[in-house]
């Protein structure tokens, strides 16, 4: 394993010649344009990857790096894969930084030329959900599905999905799908409950639940949800014990 290519660090490369932390300091220092993808042309030497263009820059500039990102567009011809890697890198970032609607933006563009990765198309729709736009995030996890049909995390978000535009029958048959695919699948009964719950299917939310607690019973928020619809279905002294079991988890 090599060490890191910067000048004084000691710690070792993992990827790329760089350790993770300068790796990411690279990444994140990127400030070329959104709409590189109108930019894009034949590279110069279609041997040579844009990980490799980085370093080399990186390597010659060190902190100088921002500030000769229009040299790199200048001299090297900026490809399609070469921005696709730059933006997903980029909304990485963002994503961790919960500037969802950045994240957006850089997917979209994206997804245009990769609409067959399934990992890019469920970052999009995890994106859109987290800002709302949960028509738009259906339409990414149901691609992802038809790319990927046990793809586990997109079966739960694309049932959280359907439950937030109040589709309700949608919700629980793809629930249902994913707790049938994986059985201990903690969110996937928890999340089915909810939506019994919600169109007042209790017997069938307080079965979920329980099926939610035996895969982890240390969880307060189950065992409040399991109190409500049983209060909602009248058996109010089972209600009460869930209650202050959900207190007794809380105050751990």
């Amino acid at each position: 394993m090599e060490k890191c290519k910067f000048k004084d660090c000691k710690e070792f490369a993992h990827k790329n010649s760089f350790c993770d932390a300068h790796y990411q300091e690279i990444v994140s220092t990127i400030k070329m344009d959104d709409d590189l993808f109108d930019h894009t042309r034949a590279p110069v030497n279609p041997g040579v990857s844009p990980a490799l263009y980085m370093q080399t820059l990186a390597l010659k500039f060190g902190k100088l790096f921002g500030s000769v990102i229009n040299a790199y567009q200048k001299f090297f011809k900026v490809t399609i894969e070469d921005a696709s890697f730059i933006l997903e890198k980029r909304a990485e970032i963002s994503f961790r930084k919960k500037e969802y609607d950045k994240v957006v933006q850089k997917l979209e563009k994206v997804v245009k030329y990769k609409v067959d990765d399934a990992n890019v198309v469920f970052k999009l729709g995890h994106a859109y959900s987290k800002v709302g736009r949960f028509a738009e995030a259906i339409k990414c996890f149901k691609r992802v599905l038809e790319l990927d049909p046990n793809n586990k995390e997109a079966l739960f978000y694309l049932g959280r999905a359907y439950a937030r535009e109040a589709k309700y029958d949608q919700a629980v048959k793809t629930l249902q799908q994913l707790v049938t695919l994986d059985p201990l699948h903690l969110g996937g009964h928890y999340r089915l409950g909810i939506v019994y719950d919600k169109i007042k299917k209790y017997d069938e939310a307080i079965k979920s639940f329980r099926e939610a607690i035996k895969i982890n019973p240390d969880v307060a928020k189950i065992h409040q949800s399991l109190g409500m619809s049983l209060e909602s279905k009248g058996e109010h002294d089972e209600a009460v014990k869930c209650f202050k079991k959900a207190i007794d988890l809380g105050e751990d």
